[in-house]
């Protein structure tokens, strides 16, 4: 029987390029591509190469670039329906965030301090909503990320060494938010893990990187707009505390779904 080109995994350019790079990847390849892919799965690739030394942020670019490979194969091929193309590759977006905010907001704490809410005392997280198509769990192959980055409470951070410098939680945040979106899209010689389009969030590219439920909600009240209720319909929150989410889900529906 006869493949056509363009029906098989050949027919990328990308994935030519990716196996012919390195003489271990087409079996590597091969062995992975047996298998729909999960987040034991990522999880399980990424420990591979940290174990072998390899930095947090180019072992998950080149879990990117595995990933993708395998999706290439596998639908090429016939052994993937679009269904699992765009889930797995929605699922590992959310890997990518999830994994890298764990390990910068523990560097973040180490410098700065757990930040605390003013009014509650209670430690505070940073929650990223995912938008669009990944809020959606709808991404393809070559699509970018839209995030937001709220938290709960405005306060300052609780320090518990000497060297250590009290930030604000909105200041604290907005670092964190900056230090996760360059772990992510940074384009290094392993190519990136996702870009990332931060334009959905309040007020857009002229507001603040972080905000906080208050900032939020006031506004949504004041200058939210209808084609925003429409963008929050797709709203889902990758990280952060299931209290402090469903705080947030309480500020959004009014607004989405008015009366």
């Amino acid at each position: 029987m006869t493949i056509s080109l363009l029906s098989s995994a050949a027919a990328s350019r990308f994935h030519a390029r990716w196996q012919n790079a390195d003489p271990q990847r087409p079996a590597l390849l091969a062995s992975v591509a047996q298998l729909s892919l999960n987040r034991s799965s990522f999880v399980r690739l990424l420990q591979n190469d940290t174990d072998a030394g390899l930095s947090l942020p180019r072992a998950m670019r080149r879990l990117r670039n595995l990933v993708i490979a395998t999706l290439i194969e596998r639908d090429l091929n016939g052994a993937a329906d679009m269904d699992e193309v765009v889930t797995t590759i929605s699922a590992f977006a959310d890997f990518a965030v999830q994994t890298h905010l764990a390990a910068l907001m523990a560097d973040m704490v180490a410098l700065h301090g757990v930040p605390v809410g003013e009014d509650s005392g209670a430690e505070q997280e940073l929650i990223v909503l995912g938008m669009g198509k990944l809020g959606g769990f709808e991404l393809n192959v070559s699509s970018d990320i839209d995030l937001i980055f709220v938290y709960a409470e405005d306060g300052e951070t609780r320090i518990s060494a000497p060297q250590q410098r009290q930030l604000s939680n909105h200041e604290f945040f907005i670092r964190l938010g900056k230090k996760l979106i360059h772990a992510i899209s940074e384009i290094e010689e392993d190519g990136f893990t996702f870009r990332v389009d931060m334009a959905l969030r309040p007020n857009g590219k002229s507001g603040p990187l972080a905000a906080s439920f208050n900032m939020v909600e006031e506004y949504f009240i004041v200058q939210g707009r209808e084609w925003e209720r429409y963008a929050w319909v797709k709203a889902r929150a990758l990280t952060g505390r299931a209290a402090d989410i469903a705080l947030l889900e309480n500020i959004i529906r009014p607004f989405v779904y008015r009366r």
